[in-house]
């Protein structure tokens, strides 16, 4: 819900997004609906392909969002530059994604990440809890990897955005029925 929650402040019309772990489309789709020009929505598991695939159609934004079956790492620096990164996934997996996300964000591209599990907010190794100190980490890691500057957020509730701060690419909105 917390990036769905970003999204509207974050996307501006005419991006090109890139939705990593998509499972069922719902990011990437909101992502059009809200004026997205090119959406990729990047999913590993081969049995949530077919679903993501049915809802971009039943949404009307199959014309914008193309469902990759795939490994992000491999598959995101093929859509970049994009202007935006969603990722709601396990941390774990965002982590192993920091480098793919930060070389494929554009001048001026956004990343709002999310996806911290409790068995990993609530870990007692000694340190604060990982709700804590998570969170602020790997946005550090896409802001140092993408060579963005210190304009961080940190929301609550664990979802994360960041800012590159360059010039963004020129777009034009998808073809999608808004709102």
């Amino acid at each position: 819900r917390g990036v769905l929650r970003l999204l509207p402040h974050m996307l501006d019309t005419g991006d090109t997004v890139a939705d990593v772990g998509a499972g069922s489309a719902v990011l990437a789709i909101a992502a059009a609906k809200l004026g997205a020009r090119k959406v990729y929505a990047i999913e590993m598991d081969a049995d949530a392909i077919g679903n993501a695939e049915a809802n971009a159609r039943a949404n009307g934004v199959s014309d914008c969002v193309h469902i990759l079956h795939g490994d992000a790492s491999s598959l995101l620096p093929i859509g970049a530059p994009v202007q935006l990164v969603l990722g709601n996934i396990i941390s774990s997996v965002l982590a192993e994604l920091l480098d793919a996300i930060g070389t494929s964000l554009s001048g001026g591209g956004r990343a709002i990440l999310s996806g911290l599990l409790m068995t990993e907010r609530d870990a007692d190794d000694g340190e604060p809890p990982l709700r804590e100190r998570h969170p602020r980490r790997v946005v550090e890691a896409v802001a140092v990897r993408a060579a963005m500057r210190d304009r961080l957020r940190h929301q609550a509730d664990g979802v994360v955005h960041a800012r590159r701060h360059r010039p963004g690419d020129s777009k034009r909105p998808c073809n999608a029925t808004h709102g």
